[in-house]
């Protein structure tokens, strides 16, 4: 029999694991790293998608490292619902 089994919210440090084994080739600093699993209210999904628009931003912006300053104001996903915009 299959049971449904909720998940633990990532923590840092299984974050810090993600990026390693999904991002290999950069280093994403750890200020980035706790906003990206706190935006991601810890739902692994959701950072792994976040790791992978970081990645492709570090390698746009040609470096091997990235921190908050660098990755700047973009947004990361959240997993909420677009907003309607108001005319």
């Amino acid at each position: 029999m299959l049971a449904w089994q909720g998940a633990q919210p990532a923590d840092l440090e299984d974050t810090r694991q993600l990026s390693q084994l999904y991002c290999p080739d950069i280093t994403i600093a750890d200020d980035l790293l706790e906003r990206i699993q706190r935006e991601s209210m810890g739902v692994a999904r959701r950072i792994c998608v976040n790791l992978n628009q970081v990645q492709q931003a570090a390698y746009s912006a040609g470096t091997d490292q990235i921190d908050v300053k660098l990755w700047g104001n973009r947004p990361l996903y959240t997993g909420d619902a677009p907003r309607r915009k108001v005319k």
